[in-house]
């Protein structure tokens, strides 16, 4: 029965990956090999199906492993830690009492005021920006002392040397990759990034007089609050941003590790010779948090500002959430509601998570012996400790858009196509359209895991989100969750997933684009290293306990060969590009301000100066300008040491150069096949006695006109 049980998991691998090169290569040629196209002629028949019946093929084929695997697949041990069992007992607030309900009441105050006053059409003045701030903390501080902490039972044999050791070393190797090379790659500068940039920059001039009004496209002040402080840091544009991007990595990838710690909390077991059968879950958290940070999604994102941002806070507040509901600590429930609420004001996709936070407190009612403490009383005052942190977040911003509805709309779908469909149209027309567009959306994003691409102009990489060697083990996966529904690891990570892609349906426009779907991607690894998990225990069971500890090295393999190649995949695929502005912004930015620049195309090079990549990368410090004069290159002396930026649709006007000015240096820049993008000719430095431009026979050229 065990060999049976072997062999049907080890099909279920294999067609799941069957199906995942299906989606890959969209064709059977070469798959098979001709011995069997010999002995079986109906896999020849393979070779000629059309690539939307073969990823139709792989679709079924994904959904009966997944399937097949939660039949297979053990269920998640219900068994919790013994002294967790019983209720938490009534507070005891130590006197703090009046000091609890006074930091609750100030909070609440305070925010209330500000929202009030907004809403009724106010100005927004500076004192309103240190009340909001000051009623979060104290209405945190309060919920503190109103529901202390429940200490930790000394019987969970918690080792922190053990736990934190392999949790900095993934930290560490997240630093490296999000650091490497960090200023270079990725070339291209989208023109949103240098927009999101050149806002904060502008925002931080400023100092931050509207923090609570939308501002282009509805986007929220606070968006840009962490680049403009990566920006006064560093005091320049790029590195604000890169830094910026690299905290919030580095964060999302701890607070993976941090929300795994408590949806996969359970009672270590043990062998009857006292050999390690599960552990307390600390083993799967660490390989969701190494498979988060080696995510294409992650390395690109953790190199740009606010999206990463968003999955950071959320899934830091999902944590808190499920550790307050654990312990009945209300400090994390406060926070716990403060940080989804903040998440959610970075970008419309982190109001995903707090409909996230509202289905775990259902599943909290729901799943009973599931729920690791047990927690039954005090569930209300807990909810409501928790709803009054998202208040107290969300307050300022909800005075705004009660004064205003259209800001609502503007922030909830920014340069959507509903947007344009309300404002010409009346509200009752919006619903099909509402309707047309996220069942479109959804299906989208359900294919964004293993099958479609990111078509957003924020990084566009051609492959699916999750690559070629986690997918399948993703879509196994869901299969095991669903059958754990009634287990607090499968209800927390598929209303995880759900909630993000009801999110991604609703507000995202109609084409895939990661930045939307980033929230779900902590939840799909969580969701990968539940299966494979699940796989460990199957092997055990089949062929001895022998195989759980070398299936444990084969993990390690896994990551590391999946973290090498997608960061050489990734590394190949942003090192060039096509877009002409990053390049000439790149160049412009290594350029002195006493360098005489002169920019030459037959488009229109010139409007090139003003482009928002361009006036980012040169940290608003630009060259002199050169104006090239009708009468070309015989009515014209260039000063020495002058850079010529020349794009490559001109290569009439590098001839000229070189011709007029011999001796230079030339540098070329080719897009990622490796075709000239823009060519770059130093002029040589004036000797004495020497002439420094035109033909021998030209006389007296006249000036550049300097800009």
């Amino acid at each position: 029965m065990r060999l049976l049980h072997f062999l049907l998991l080890a099909a279920v691998l294999l067609t799941a990956y069957f199906a995942q090169h299906i989606f890959d290569q969209r064709s059977m040629a070469g798959f098979f090999p001709a011995g069997w196209l010999s002995a079986w002629p109906v896999l020849y028949r393979l070779n000629f199906w059309l690539p939307a019946d073969l990823i139709r093929l792989a679709l079924w084929l994904s959904a009966l492993s997944s399937l097949a695997f939660g039949w297979l697949a053990p269920p998640w041990p219900t068994a919790v830690w013994p002294r967790l069992r019983r209720s938490n007992p009534d507070p005891t607030v130590d006197g703090k009492g009046t000091l609890a309900a006074a930091g609750l009441a100030v909070g609440l105050c305070l925010t209330g005021l500000v929202t009030l006053l907004l809403a009724t059409g106010h100005a927004e003045q500076r004192w309103m920006h240190l009340a909001w701030p000051l009623g979060m903390v104290s209405y945190v501080v309060g919920a503190a002392w109103m529901l202390p902490r429940r200490r930790e039972p000394a019987n969970q044999e918690e080792s922190r040397g053990r736990t934190l050791l392999p949790l900095l070393l993934i930290l560490g190797g997240a630093f490296f990759l999000f650091t490497h090379q960090w200023i270079d790659v990725p070339v291209r500068v989208d023109i949103r990034v240098a927009e999101l940039g050149l806002q904060a920059r502008a925002e931080l001039a400023a100092g931050w007089r509207q923090l609570f009004q939308p501002v282009e496209e509805g986007q929220l002040p606070l968006a840009y609050l962490t680049t403009g402080l990566g920006i006064w840091l560093t005091g320049d544009n790029l590195l604000g941003i890169r830094l910026a991007g690299l905290l919030a990595g580095v964060l999302a990838t701890l607070a993976t590790w941090l929300v795994g710690r408590e949806i996969f909390r359970r009672v270590p077991l043990y062998g009857p010779y006292g050999e390690w059968l599960e552990d307390d879950g600390r083993w799967l958290c660490w390989l969701a948090a190494a498979l988060f940070a080696t995510n294409y999604a992650t390395l690109h994102f953790s190199r740009l500002p606010l999206h990463m941002e968003v999955v950071a806070w959320g899934s830091l507040g999902l944590w808190a959430l499920a550790r307050g509901v654990r312990t009945g600590s209300g400090l994390s429930l406060a926070g716990s509601g403060v940080l989804l609420g903040v998440a959610s004001l970075l970008h419309p996709s982190g109001l995903a998570l707090v409909a996230v936070g509202g289905a775990w407190w259902v599943g909290v009612w729901l799943l009973g012996q599931g729920w690791p403490t047990q927690v039954r009383g005090r569930g209300r005052s807990r909810l409501l400790t928790w709803l009054g942190g998202v208040a107290v977040a969300l307050g300022p911003w909800l005075g705004t858009w009660m004064a205003d509805p259209q800001r609502l709309l503007g922030y909830l779908f920014q340069a959507h196509l509903w947007t344009t469909a309300s404002a010409e149209g009346t509200p009752a027309g919006l619903w099909p359209l509402v309707q047309q567009s996220a069942w479109l959306n959804l299906r989208l994003g359900l294919l964004t895991f293993n099958l479609l691409p990111d078509q957003s102009p924020w990084f566009g990489y051609p492959g699916a989100l999750l690559g070629s060697l986690v997918a399948p083990l993703f879509v196994l996966a869901v299969g095991g969750l669903l059958l754990n529904l009634d287990r607090w690891p499968g209800w927390s990570l598929v209303t995880w997933l759900m909630g993000a892609l009801i999110g991604y349906a609703l507000l995202a426009p109609g084409t895939v684009q990661w930045t939307w779907l980033l929230p779900a991607l902590p939840a799909a690894m969580l969701a990968v290293a539940f299966g494979v998990d699940r796989i460990r225990v199957m092997l055990m069971h089949d062929l001895g306990t022998w195989s759980g500890q070398a299936f444990l090295y084969v993990m390690l393999g896994l990551v590391i060969g999946v973290g090498l190649f997608n960061w050489v995949d990734y590394y190949q695929f942003v090192q060039s590009d096509d877009d002409l502005a990053s390049y000439v912004g790149r160049v412009i930015r290594e350029t002195g301000e006493q360098t005489p620049v002169l920019l030459l195309g037959q488009v229109d090079a010139q409007a090139l100066w003003t482009y928002p990549t361009v006036t980012f990368l040169a940290n608003g410090r630009l060259p002199q300008r050169l104006e090239m004069p009708d009468e070309g290159w015989n009515a014209r002396s260039l000063p020495p040491g002058t850079r010529v930026l020349i794009t490559a649709d001109d290569p009439a006007a590098l001839v000229a150069v070189e011709q007029y000015y011999p001796g230079g240096t030339l540098a070329v820049y080719r897009n990622q096949h490796n075709n000239p993008i823009l060519y770059v000719y130093d002029l040589p430095p004036a000797r004495p006695g020497e002439q420094t431009s035109g033909p021998r026979e030209e006389t007296s050229p006249r000036e550049a006109a300097i800009w």
